[in-house]
């Protein structure tokens, strides 16, 4: 008689971290492709039919690309996938630093320093919003260790 394997389930802060960051990019894909689309329009608008030689501006096209990645790095965490974790964890903690620095960043102003205002609630929310997932992997990494492949 053949015995039957079952893999364990996930842990219960990953998948909390997985469906997060899904949530998170799904919402960051949205504004990103209208922004992005909106962009298009402004550019076919400007040209008149003229061609355009590629620039640094076009870049903004690329934008799209990191939620999306994101997004299939959550669903495959759902999977098990080890590597998903990895570059997860490793995508986060990029934002977040980028974040951070952008939190402290000053603007030199007669030769005074001063703050950004109201940007850096923002920036700091934002930053909030993602560290709660990259905290959740962390703090589960060894148990998720054990069950992915």
């Amino acid at each position: 008689m053949e015995q039957i394997v079952q893999k364990p389930p996930l842990p219960i802060k990953t998948k909390i971290a997985a469906l997060w960051m899904g949530l998170l990019d799904t919402f960051f894909l949205i504004i990103s492709g209208i922004i992005t689309g909106l962009y298009f329009l402004v550019s076919l608008n400007l040209l008149a039919g003229a061609p355009k030689p590629p620039s640094l501006s076009d870049l903004v096209y690329l934008i799209p690309l990191l939620p999306l990645y994101n997004l299939f790095s959550s669903i495959f965490i759902l999977k098990g996938k080890k590597w998903a974790w990895l570059s997860a964890v490793i995508l986060h903690s990029i934002l977040l630093f980028s974040i951070i620095f952008l939190c402290f960043a000053r603007e030199r102003v007669n030769q005074e320093y001063v703050m950004m205002g109201p940007f850096k609630l923002f920036i700091i929310s934002i930053g909030v919003i993602i560290a709660i997932p990259l905290i959740l992997l962390l703090l589960d990494r060894k148990n998720f260790w054990k069950v992915a492949s």
